[in-house]
């Protein structure tokens, strides 16, 4: 690889846009040389005590220098005459012979931090094999993912990540488990596997129940994490507490995860029985005043049945030409006392038609026998004198009959 400062000046800008989950750009040469940059804290609690480094390496001369984010250097950070790369993990575990291979390195711990890195054979224009190109991701930040996942649930919750193929742990929301087996100054130096955490073996101070209660069930039925699938399990905690557990496995090209997630039982029935007894109240509640309006209704309707039953009961025992015209028998205002005041109406109505009718029957058979035929003999000036007065008489006649069907209509007998 000829144009090696050419590459670099294409990794330190995506490191910069993307520290807070890639910690590192970089690429071997076949020769073993180590060129890229890197980004770490000194205190992983502090973000302001971020740093960035620049690798240089010219054949076996190796150089580390502290940057600023304008690759200027500040400083020298490490150093080595004797530097070969060629057989490091992230360039052993590549298939050179694939050009799409893509291969993640078993996780691994490197300034008391768990990393995992991601590596692929690089080419020139000619085809020809010239070195690795890989990633290094800080697993850190899955403690915090972790925990913070565990705080949206509202009930207590444990969450645990582990590597499939080696059974070491990645992550975990708890805040007082080291996941780290360290030396006697107190450097990390490999994870914990899912046995030492469950047995206080290989450097842990004591068991962690859950784990314990999962790796004793996974021994029961002789499985291994890397042969989990996603399930649910109810484990007994060595300290007595029932746990209900789900595992969850994540695969992507070689690296394979299986993550853990740990509700306490009690806690979790805790809401579900009170969820229970407040809805039997509810329903409960509902039904009694259910009941309760319904009596009202009944009696209510029952009562005003009775009363238009009753008043039915008293129009019916009445002849139709007994309807008093002054009252009536009916004492509260109903549908029913409207129907008697009709009936009422109707018969008023039918003794002034019968009344009006025989006044006009008499008057009409008077104006009859007031105009008699007159004889043939009489002259026509007669004539005319009696016709004049026959006319006039039956005018009269005519006014008086006015008169007295209106007298009819308007005063009833």
């Amino acid at each position: 690889m000829s144009n090696k400062q050419g590459a670099m000046r294409q990794l330190l800008p995506r490191l910069l846009n993307n520290y807070d989950l890639v910690v590192s750009q970089g690429f071997t040469t076949v020769n073993g040389e180590l060129w890229g940059y890197y980004s770490s804290l000194t205190d992983n609690n502090n973000a302001s005590t971020r740093y960035f480094s620049r690798w240089e390496q010219y054949g076996s001369l190796y150089t580390q220098y502290l940057i600023d984010t304008n690759d200027n250097i500040l400083g020298t950070l490490d150093s080595s005459t004797t530097a070969n790369n060629s057989q490091s993990a992230w360039v052993t575990i590549v298939d050179k012979t694939n050009p799409k291979d893509i291969a993640w390195v078993p996780v691994y711990v490197w300034s008391n931090v768990a990393w995992i890195t991601n590596s692929r054979p690089i080419y020139d224009v000619m085809g020809t094999y010239i070195g690795v190109a890989f990633t290094d991701l800080e697993l850190s930040f899955l403690n915090h993912l972790l925990y913070t996942r565990t705080k949206v649930v509202s009930r207590p919750t444990v969450m645990y990540a582990f590597e499939a193929q080696t059974e070491y742990i990645v992550g975990t929301s708890s805040l007082t488990l080291d996941i780290f087996s360290r030396d006697s100054t107190g450097q990390a130096q490999l994870p914990y596997t899912m046995k030492e955490l469950a047995t206080a073996t290989g450097g842990a101070t004591k068991p962690d129940p859950i784990i314990a209660a999962l790796y004793k069930s996974l021994n029961e039925r002789k499985l291994s994490l890397a042969q989990v699938t996603n399930s649910s399990l109810m484990l007994t905690a060595t300290n007595g507490s029932v746990w209900m557990v789900t595992l969850a496995t994540l695969q992507w090209h070689s690296v394979q995860w299986v993550m853990v997630q740990a509700m306490d039982q009690q806690e979790v029935m805790r809401d579900i029985n009170n969820g229970t007894v407040l809805t039997v109240a509810v329903v409960l509640g509902l039904t009694v005043a259910c009941a309760a309006l319904c009596g009202v209704f009944s009696v209510t309707f029952t009562h005003s049945l009775r009363r238009v039953t009753e008043q039915l009961q008293t129009i019916a025992s009445l002849g139709f030409e007994s309807v008093d015209m002054a009252g009536h028998p009916v004492g509260r205002p109903s549908l029913v006392r409207e129907s008697l005041h009709i009936q009422q109406a109707f018969m008023a109505m039918v003794r002034a038609f019968g009344k009006a009718s025989n006044d006009h029957n008499a008057l009409r058979s008077m104006a009859i026998t007031t105009v008699s035929p007159q004889s043939s003999s009489s002259s026509s000036a007669g004539k005319a004198k009696k016709s004049s007065a026959g006319v006039h008489t039956v005018i009269k006649s005519s006014a008086a009959l006015g008169s007295v069907s209106a007298t009819g209509l308007a005063v009833p007998k």
